[in-house]
């Protein structure tokens, strides 16, 4: 039985999931149809346009012409309201996805950005690095289908899912060409704060470029201190606690110290700062003002 696949991330070097070099992958049921093809290939190996022809001519004899050709309109359709990757996710059982391969494979329809597959199989069959070695600028780097350019930690690009790019922004070993993408796909991160009366302060905080060790409060400098790991450059967004600080009642007011040196910061609201810190930083302390 032949499967579908998905890809796991193991060396940062990820193409299409229909394009394989320099990725493993793994294989598993489709719910459509168990028998869509694998090119999971072999590494530097990447299958061609034909060979992905042949292993999904069978699917539309598994599904009937009749279904086939009605779905065909739909997709056509689809493809004139612009809604193709609405469509495209809008079936769980990936019916809807492998209809528009099939149909895409075929030379039937285009992708999202408007190009068949003769010319987009023709630019996407070279890695995201190896694109990048020829000259090919970041913002010109092509991804296969369903997946999205990212910017490692060393700067160089790679393609990945929507989900993958989310745990490697968390890990910070991703970064995006704005930062407010980054901020825009990132969960929050919980944290407390128990001070020696027994209150504790709970907020958010968000983080790119580094992973946050331990957040800790010392009464007697009246200060936030986080301590990080860092791979790179940055963005530390976080809540401040309402009055740990500063009094409830008060404007906060705060300085920022990066290893031992004062650096600017941005607020955002009164109480959301926004920090950038270079790479290697270990700690970042955050000073309140009390009044005396």
């Amino acid at each position: 039985m032949k499967y579908a696949f998905i890809f796991l991330v193991l060396t940062g070097l990820v193409t299409s999931p229909y394009l394989v070099s320099d990725v493993s992958a793994l294989c598993v049921i489709n719910e459509d149809w168990p028998d869509q093809p694998c090119f999971s290939g072999r590494r530097g190996v990447d299958p061609s346009l034909n060979q992905m022809k042949q292993g999904w001519a069978p699917y539309y004899e598994f599904k009937g012409a009749e279904l086939m050709e009605s779905q065909k309109q739909e997709l056509l359709q689809t493809i004139q309201n612009g809604n193709l990757l609405e469509w495209k996710k809008g079936d769980p059982s990936g019916a809807h996805h492998n209809v528009y391969m099939y149909y895409f494979l075929m030379g039937d329809i285009p992708n999202e950005d408007g190009l068949f597959a003769e010319e987009y199989y023709g630019v996407r069959l070279l890695s995201p690095l190896r694109q990048s070695d020829s000259g090919i600028a970041f913002d010109e780097i092509h991804c296969g289908i369903d997946l999205i350019l990212v910017q490692k930690y060393d700067d160089s690009p790679a393609c990945v899912t929507e989900s993958t790019k989310q745990k490697l922004i968390e890990r910070g070993w991703i970064t995006t060409k704005d930062d407010s993408d980054v901020f825009d796909s990132i969960p929050a991160f919980d944290y407390e704060i128990k001070t020696s009366t027994g209150v504790t302060h709970g907020s958010q905080y968000f983080i790119s470029g580094a992973l946050v060790d331990e957040i800790s409060y010392d009464e007697d400098r009246n200060s936030l201190t986080v301590l990080m790991t860092s791979s790179q450059s940055g963005i530390l967004q976080i809540v401040m606690p309402i009055g740990l600080l500063h009094l409830p009642t008060q404007i906060p007011s705060y300085v920022v110290i990066a290893d031992g040196e004062e650096i600017e910061y941005e607020k955002l609201t009164p109480i959301l700062l926004k920090i950038s810190f270079d790479s290697g930083t270990e700690e970042l302390e955050i000073i309140g003002t009390l009044p005396k």
